[in-house]
């Protein structure tokens, strides 16, 4: 945007959906919400009300503030989306009677969906988390099922109160055209507009606020210096900072301030949007008493200072023995279309029968196959020692960057005199591998002769062969080994370190002792998977995670839903600027 003055803004966590809870008592002093039939609650100790009264596919509605319930919200809610525009079309009235369905998620948020019909072409999802006692984050994602020109999601907020309403503006003429908050008046019309620049001035202009019901003749006013917007009531000192990014946000618009919608929208995208091509936006909405102008842009920027700090981009997540206790007994092509949906990267795939299909299936779906399960034997009478059916295999695999992840049994565990026996093996299947581009990961599995972590380190180095790593698995370790022994293990295998599987568990002095959880979704367990996520990414890991799925009973989709949720809550916090 020409001559922007960039103050950033923060960014939001991924979506995601949870099952919702029963109807739960809200405590006070908690930045969660908490479910209450087809709606939901909160009480941050600062301000309280309800997400989605009545089901419906409103924002929050009531807010009250402090001790007296001061409200603060009006007829139609705060960070409702509204208007769904384009060039060429309006989808439906208003997104509030766009049928929707939520969930909670583990830590507290909500997501809402609405999911495409005949009337809106897209899918919209709405993530509602609370930041600080009186902060709320929006992010909202948009993925159209048909090309939309200029769209435009058109996010509403209503206040109950509030008279006087301002925008940062680069040339404030209340302020010798410095940049400032001006306030919308009424000798400047009835609705105002404040763009960022002339190219986005220009969509209000394209015909699509002429479409009923409700066509809105807009006034355009001077520039934004940033997407940031007040309101004010002098009468309770309560001031209302609305805010999103300026990649995000293209315009923020508002009655003036004692006209009776007392609202402030935020129009989203401006951008032309590709079938299938997902998009989000993300804004904030700040609660106070007596906020001042340079309080407000002080807010802007310390939620700005999150989203433009180094962000670690996540590693490839992909579900592996996701079908071994899946009650729903899914195939293959289910399978990969339920991992599809929930955002996985890819699966893993147990030992070698039916592999074509797995990677039919997961072509099909768009994901990628990570690994193959192969077992070797090293006892020294072991016919054969691995599956004859592995060299027909490797061509099928070749040009994929498909792991061979190889369990070692045969012996006892960890015991070196296998060691020669592995290495002559291992090094056959390397040089089998090694012209299809394909690796082998060796897997520690607990019980088997290969079951440490260091055992694998030792064995990959004594084969000696570029394309030959180790795998750490999380699971196995912590029934073998010491929690904290982690690091440094890791730290040891070096560049030899292929790929990761976690779950959620509690911590190995429990288990080895013969309690504790040990293989449960993501967000289950004492063990700190974050710890385990800071450790990798300041080793420099890339590679792939794998969610161990073995042994969980149930429908297969909420748990790895559950566990999906989860990682992604995960790396919104090890992307936080203070994440060593």
């Amino acid at each position: 945007m020409e001559n922007l003055l960039w103050l950033p803004l923060a960014g939001l966590l991924f979506i995601a959906s949870a099952a919702a809870g029963e109807p739960a008592e809200t405590a006070p002093g908690r930045l969660a919400f908490t479910a209450a039939g087809k709606e939901y609650r909160f009480d941050t100790g600062v301000l309280r009300g309800t997400l989605r009264e009545g089901g419906k596919s409103l924002g929050i509605k009531p807010m009250l503030e402090g001790t007296a319930d001061t409200p603060v919200a009006g007829a139609f809610g705060l960070l409702s989306p509204y208007r769904l525009l384009t060039a060429d079309a309006r989808f439906g009235t208003a997104a509030w009677e766009w049928e929707s369905e939520s969930k909670l998620l583990p830590d507290g948020a909500v997501e809402v969906r609405w999911l495409p019909n005949p009337d809106h072409p897209l899918e919209m999802t709405g993530v509602y988390r609370w930041a600080a006692p009186n902060t709320l984050d929006l992010q909202l994602t948009v993925k159209p099922r048909q090309d939309l020109r200029r769209f435009e999601l058109f996010l509403a907020s209503y206040f109950d109160g509030f008279p006087a309403s301002f925008a940062y503006v680069k040339e404030n003429p209340d302020g010798g055209g410095r940049p400032g908050f001006m306030e919308a008046r009424k000798a400047g019309g009835d609705w105002q507009t404040f763009p960022l620049g002339e190219e986005t001035a220009a969509i209000f202009g394209d015909g699509r606020w002429n479409r009923p019901p409700h066509p809105v003749a807009w006034k355009i006013m001077p520039r934004l210096a940033a997407p940031l917007a007040m309101r004010r009531d002098a009468k309770t000192s309560l001031t209302a900072v609305l805010m999103a990014r300026p990649e995000d946000c293209f315009a923020v618009s508002m009655p003036y301030g004692e006209e009776g919608h007392r609202s402030v929208y935020l129009s989203l995208f401006g951008r032309d949007l590709k079938a299938g091509e997902g998009a989000c936006a993300r804004a904030r909405l700040v609660v106070g008493r007596e906020i001042t102008d340079a309080q407000a842009l002080a807010l802007y920027q310390t939620f700005g200072q999150a989203a433009n700090a180094p962000r670690a981009q996540a590693n490839p997540f992909f579900a592996f023995c996701m079908d071994t206790h899946d009650s729903k007994k899914r195939t293959l092509g289910q399978q990969a279309q339920l991992l599809k949906e929930l955002g996985y990267d890819g699966a893993g795939h147990l030992w070698l029968d039916h592999v074509p299909e797995r990677l039919k299936t997961l072509d099909d779906a768009g994901l990628r196959l990570f690994q193959v399960y192969v077992r070797l034997n090293v006892a020294p009478d072991a016919k054969p020692p691995y599956d004859a059916r592995l060299k027909d295999l490797l061509p099928l695999l070749k040009g994929r960057a498909t792991m061979l992840a190889v369990l070692g049994s045969g012996g006892k565990p960890s015991d070196v005199s296998g060691d020669e026996r592995a290495v002559a093996l291992l090094r056959e299947i390397a040089d089998l591998a090694q012209p299809h581009g394909i690796r082998l990961a060796l897997y520690p599995h607990m019980g088997d002769w290969l079951e440490k972590m260091d055992d694998a380190i030792r064995v990959a180095k004594k084969v000696d062969r570029p394309n030959v790593g180790v795998m750490f698995n999380l699971c196995h370790f912590l029934k073998v080994d010491d929690s904290g022994s982690i690091k440094p293990l890791l730290e040891k295998a070096g560049p030899l370190l292929m790929a990761v599987s976690i779950n959620g568990s509690d911590d190995s002095a429990d288990l080895r002792a013969g309690k504790g959880k040990w293989i449960v979704p993501l967000d289950e367990g004492r063990f700190d998977l974050l710890g385990l996520l800071k450790t990798l990414r300041g080793l420099g890991y890339t590679g792939p995670v794998g969610l161990q799925c073995w042994g969980i009973g149930g429908d297969a989709r909420e748990h790895l839903l559950r566990s999906m949720n989860a990682w992604r809550q995960l790396n919104e916090r090890l992307a936080e600027p203070n994440a060593p």
